[in-house]
């Protein structure tokens, strides 16, 4: 008999478990991310398709824009062996263009936080010098959305793609506690973030 009774104590407490497990995956799917559309504002959310991010950029009328990811990796600009290297990456405001740059040569696979961004996926690239400055003025609204959805928030030196004209041993990054920019040792360890535009 205590058998029976101990078998349909567990029974219950199982079954209950289940029940509330259900009950936490009906939660969990509630606050699931729902595709999101325009127009945007600096801080939305941005989840169109696969494509996820945050504003932090706008133009016509909300439209179209530019999006920060809202996770980061902590890694070199590049391989030790090729920091000597001069790649000309050296445009301020466009980022696309230097990750391309960077994308285009043979040794691509080397240049490791151009090559995670632009691995992110199509359209993803590593940001210019300029866009980071701006992904900081922007940082607080950034910061609130990427904390309401349970990401990492903007708080370290984040590289840009941006390398350094009068050093080629640099590259630009930006402290997104401080908004200081500094041109970093290329074989130094900071934060990426990718960018892409909408």
């Amino acid at each position: 008999m205590k058998r029976f009774l101990f078998a349909i104590s567990l029974f219950a407490f199982v079954v209950g478990c289940g029940g509330n497990s259900n009950k936490a995956n009906n939660e969990s799917e509630d606050t699931q991310l729902k595709e999101t559309s325009g127009p945007y504002k600096v801080g939305d959310l941005y989840f169109e398709g696969d494509v996820l991010g945050v504003v932090f950029e706008t133009k016509s009328g909300g439209m179209h824009g530019k999006i920060v990811s809202v996770d980061e990796e902590k890694m070199q600009w590049c391989d030790d062996s090729v920091y000597e290297i001069a790649t000309y990456a050296t445009n301020e405001y466009d980022g696309a263009v230097n990750t391309a740059k960077l994308m285009d040569r043979y040794d691509a696979d080397k240049y490791y936080a151009a090559y995670w961004c632009a691995d992110y996926g199509y359209g993803w690239y590593m940001p210019a010098k300029k866009e980071l400055e701006k992904i900081f003025l922007n940082k607080s609204k950034i910061n609130s959305t990427l904390s309401k959805y349970g990401y990492s928030q903007l708080e370290h030196w984040c590289w840009s793609s941006t390398e350094s004209v009068n050093d080629k041993f640099c590259a630009w990054g930006v402290g997104m506690y401080s908004g200081f920019t500094i041109d970093s040792n290329k074989s130094d360890f900071n934060y990426v973030r990718a960018v892409s535009a909408f």
